[in-house]
């Protein structure tokens, strides 16, 4: 075969390949559940046999063997001669095998070795009591090829390419493929409109052009009466052009508008996938994770053929991820710790998936030893006590840092699974709660079906547009100072007879900004952010309009300050404010930092200056830092930055290289050549990343050079926790 050819086919048989172990895993997975019946079988045998043929048409002989005996084995099933239940394990072994095995054909990595999974399949196929070997399956003859198992070329080469990376393409049908181009032409001949009444605007301008030049004219050479009579002719058309025009653009703008949101509707329609299709590779990853720690587990997943946007299911991919992981990692016992409790040996660990009220609800749960209260309270009485006496103690596992393993490995111990599950889900304008059983513990999730547009309030701070969903602004004020009153030193405004606390967000979000409340008024947002009322001042209100929140980019992606960004009506992008995440940021402020917990109490109290003429970077790395407790101050350039240092004491030093008045490098240099710096470490981070640049700040001390570009938040904290 045409080594090309083979390769095309071979994308082909990765997407063909798929879809038969997906119906086979369903299969299976049902089955543990509840009687199969015999078309369930059948349709489970029916795909063994065409993947049979199908890697039999591609010459992948390893894949050829396990898919004839995954059949031969359902053909005893179907005879009556061997139970299924015994058959899960092995089974599951050989699908996951086969995934990993065809991975590493397509990526020309080393290949698992076949030789231990083959074998335990055929000695599923052996009775009971022998223990011949069996027989290697024979290369099959292509006369006694299944009908139809055997990939028509003509069919093959016609398909779409299937990329081995799937979570980069989806599949759509040819209908909607339609309905797009069906759209597109409609709103090509509307702007074909726009561009008619553009030259009907151009000839309104050619007849005013003409009047102010008859208008002189006629001031010179025409009698009054003459031009009245000319000038009244000239508005009378002028006046039928307009109203013309401005009736053809008001139905034009309206044809337009009703085609974008047709549009826009069945482009959601086309993002919807089936859950399926991002959470198929969880019970394998589980079953790999339990052997490893030596735990038996049965995972149970419904409800996966419900479609959602693929955002959505790629944004709750990790959260899921986490609550599974946690499930197997502090849930589950140990086999012989389960026997002891009279457990089944075997954990449990389900996720079901259903849609109400347009919300997908997720729940994650296990049978396992659930919420451990000692554990948790004795890790509260050493962080914060305070927090014993909170109603919703129980919502600080969701907080970054915290963990009651005691040590450190790939399933637990670092303490930021729960937060990132509390993040992602808040981003989402979704909800999370923790629900306690008999046993174990069970997580539920709720989260929109569709990316949808979102009603926006749009205003400015330190002259930033800036936006908060309005679903949690209660009421827009505008305020005297002599309205506040001081409540143990905070700023406070009386709001439906209930003290609320007034923030200023130029200050939250911009330190080195000097607002504040000098002004004799100012413009204040009532917000309402989980089970808190706040106020924040900002400085003008701008509009409110409906738009699309688009996901971030980039470093500020990783931020849960921002839930997005939406564009304006001028089509520059506004960034979207996280109404959660800024509540907690007050929250902070009460408590003086003491939910952020670290192992290190060094890092609570070092302090750090950033040093960026970017107001953005500047902003972004002192969200990141204060998140991690550190004490942060910034400077604009290296001159206010060693005005800065001569006048508070610093533990590290981020900088910059390109600023104004003096660069991060002879910042750099002058904090090396001063004797009461010389050991702060100096981090460079910067869009400078020619080998030559990296040299001469390593060369001229830095600790550490980081590339803006490749800004990774994580490696940024482990190189300052290194350094400190």
């Amino acid at each position: 075969m045409n080594e090309r050819l083979r390769q095309r086919l071979l994308q082909v048989f990765y997407a063909e390949h798929a879809d038969h172990l997906q119906v086979i895993r369903q299969f299976l997975d049902q089955a543990a559940q509840a009687p199969f019946t015999p078309e369930q079988l059948n349709e489970a045998f029916r795909r063994a046999h065409s993947l049979k043929g199908a890697a039999r048409a591609v010459d992948l002989p390893v894949l050829e063997q396990g898919a004839h005996q995954l059949e031969a084995l359902f053909v005893k099933v179907q005879a009556g001669e061997l139970p299924l239940p015994p058959l899960f394990k092995v089974l599951h072994q050989w699908l996951d095998f086969s995934e990993d095995w065809l991975s590493a054909q397509l990526e020309q990595t080393p290949q698992p070795d076949p030789s231990a999974v083959l074998a335990a399949l055929g000695k599923a196929l052996l009775p009971a009591g022998t223990a011949e070997a069996v027989p290697v399956l024979p290369p099959m003859e292509p006369s006694l090829q299944a009908e139809g198992t055997q990939p028509d070329k003509e069919s093959v080469l016609g398909q779409n390419r299937a990329e081995s990376n799937l979570d980069e393409y989806v599949r759509i049908s040819s209908q909607h493929l339609e309905i797009l181009l069906d759209s597109s032409d409609r709103l090509m001949a509307e702007s074909l409109q726009q561009n008619a009444l553009t030259g009907n605007l151009r000839d309104i301008l050619l007849k005013i052009s003409e009047l102010e030049k008859h208008w002189h004219q006629c001031q010179v050479h025409v009698p009054v009466s003459a031009q009245r009579e000319a000038f009244a002719y000239a508005l009378r058309e002028l006046t039928v052009l307009s109203q013309e025009n401005r009736h053809q653009q008001q139905q034009s703008t309206w044809k337009l508008s009703q085609e974008v949101h047709y549009l826009q509707a069945n482009i959601r329609e086309i993002r919807m996938q089936p859950a399926r299709s991002i959470f198929q590779s969880f019970p394998k990853m589980l079953r790999r994770l339990a052997q490893e720690q030596g735990k038996e587990i049965q995972c149970q997943f419904t409800g996966l053929d419900i479609e959602a946007d693929r955002v959505i299911l790629q944004l709750i991919k990790d959260p899921v991820m986490h609550l599974l992981r946690n499930a197997l990692a502090h849930g589950i016992e140990g086999p012989e710790e389960r026997r002891q409790k009279g457990k089944n040996p075997v954990g449990k660990i389900s996720c079901h998936l259903e849609v109400r009220r347009h919300q997908l609800m997720i729940q994650i749960s296990d049978d396992g030893q659930g919420l451990n209260q000692t554990q948790i309270r004795s890790r509260l009485a050493e962080k914060s006590p305070e927090l014993l006496e909170l109603d919703n103690w129980k919502d600080v596992i969701f907080q970054p840092g915290f963990s009651t393993a005691q040590g450190v490995n790939e399933l637990r111990g670092r303490g930021m699974g729960l937060s990132v599950v509390a993040e992602s889900i808040s981003r989402l304008q979704g909800k999370y709660r923790l629900i306690e059983q008999t046993q174990g513990l069970c997580f539920e999730l709720e989260v929109p079906l569709q990316i949808v547009t979102y009603r926006l309030l749009v205003f400015s701070c330190e002259g930033q547009a800036l936006a908060l969903p309005a679903y949690a602004v209660r009421q827009l004020l505008r305020l005297q100072r002599s309205d506040l009153v001081s409540v143990d030193g905070q700023m406070t405004l009386i709001w439906e007879e209930m003290p609320v606390p007034l923030y200023s967000l130029s200050q939250m979000l911009f330190p080195e900004a000097t607002g504040g409340f000098t002004e004799r008024s100012f413009s204040v947002i009532v917000l309402e952010t989980d089970s808190q009322t706040i106020a924040l001042q900002v400085d003008s209100l701008l509009a409110e309009q409906e738009s699309l929140l688009r996901p971030l980019t980039g470093p500020a992606s990783q931020l849960p300050l921002y839930l997005g960004a939406a564009l304006s009506s001028q089509g520059y992008p506004v960034p979207v404010l996280n109404p959660h995440f800024v509540g907690q940021i007050t929250q902070k402020s009460q408590t003086s930092g003491s939910l952020l917990w670290r192992e290190n109490e060094k890092a609570q109290m070092a302090r750090i200056l950033v040093v960026d003429d970017s107001i953005t970077t500047r902003t972004l790395e002192k969200t990141i830092l204060e998140s991690q407790g550190y004490q942060v101050a910034v400077a604009v350039n290296g001159c206010e930055a060693l005005k800065k240092m001569r006048e508070t004491p610093f533990d590290l030093v981020i900088t910059d290289v390109q600023m104004p008045e003096m660069d991060g490098l002879e910042l750099l240099a002058q904090i090396k050549q001063d004797p009461q710096w010389s050991a702060l470490p100096v981090i460079v981070l910067t869009s400078l990343n020619a080998h030559e640049d990296q040299k001469k700040g390593l060369e001229l001390g830095a600790a550490a050079y980081l590339v803006k570009q490749k800004f990774e938040q994580q490696e940024l904290l482990e190189m300052i926790a290194q350094l400190l």
